[in-house]
């Protein structure tokens, strides 16, 4: 009966996240927070004249790991390989 219940509570939680649920949403959640984060940057850029090159930096990195990961789905690089992909 316990064991019931904390599947029910895990299934409760894993689907009441604030990620998208489908790939197509998550696809769309991800491409407008890369578009914030250049509006950000244009921004940034034209409002901070001088010590605004960190800020710039830490954008890009994090425009850069968004695109690798759900675009480019490096993360299967490390993967391992089952019988069936050989």
């Amino acid at each position: 009966m316990q064991n019931n219940e904390l599947d029910r509570k895990e299934k409760q939680t894993s689907t009441s996240s604030a990620l998208p649920k489908s790939g197509l949403q998550l696809g769309y959640f991800v491409f407008s927070t890369l578009t914030g984060i250049k509006i950000i940057e244009y921004v940034l850029s034209k409002t901070v004249a001088v010590g605004n090159w960190p800020y710039l930096l830490l954008l890009a990195l994090i425009s850069a790991w968004l695109i690798l990961y759900f675009y480019k789905h490096i993360y299967q690089l490390w993967r391992s390989r089952g019988k069936s992909d050989e």
